[in-house]
């Protein structure tokens, strides 16, 4: 599967890929988005401005990046990504990283009830690749799959559904 999804890339195919805590783990996911220059955080982000989470740090109202396509409608709207882990870029050859939503620079992670060092996260992250032929690949990464559950869209007032339309 792992190989079918990196053909279907390579043919200028688009993935919409939403994951939790833990997908650091599978291997082959790793290796599906090692492939554009992303990684997983292994741990959940926490949000330490009290004005950018709904009832608890774990409920993070990111910042959005209305100036990508993908986000341009979104921007009037404040998302919810319940429990994210913080999305990773390095530098590779002919993809281009755009962060779309984000944490304040107060966020943190815990690993055994230790904190670490305040900082801003991404918490969704494009990935363009730029193909021989002329075509795009084109890659979506949110860091939250509960983002779209019945509940967090209710919680949200609907602003998590219409991320995706």
């Amino acid at each position: 599967e792992r190989d079918k999804l990196l053909d279907y890339l390579g043919k200028g195919g688009s993935i919409l890929l939403l994951s939790d805590v833990g997908i650091d783990k599978l291997k082959n996911f790793s290796a599906l988005t090692a492939a554009l220059g992303m990684s997983a955080g292994a741990d959940i982000v926490y949000e330490g401005d009290t004005d950018s989470y709904y009832k608890q740090p774990t409920y993070i109202i990111p910042e959005v990046n209305a100036e990508h396509g993908a986000m341009s409608e979104f921007s009037q709207y404040k998302p919810l990504m319940p429990e994210a882990h913080a999305v990773f870029t390095t530098e590779s050859e002919g993809v281009t990283h755009t962060v779309l939503m984000s944490t304040t620079d107060k966020a943190y992670t815990k690993a055994n009830d230790e904190k670490s060092e305040e900082q801003s996260f991404a918490l969704a992250v494009s990935a363009e690749k730029e193909l021989a032929d002329g075509n795009v690949a084109k890659f979506i990464w949110c860091g939250s799959a509960n983002m779209i559950t019945d509940s967090f869209i209710n919680t949200s007032d609907g602003y998590n559904l219409y991320s995706f339309w």
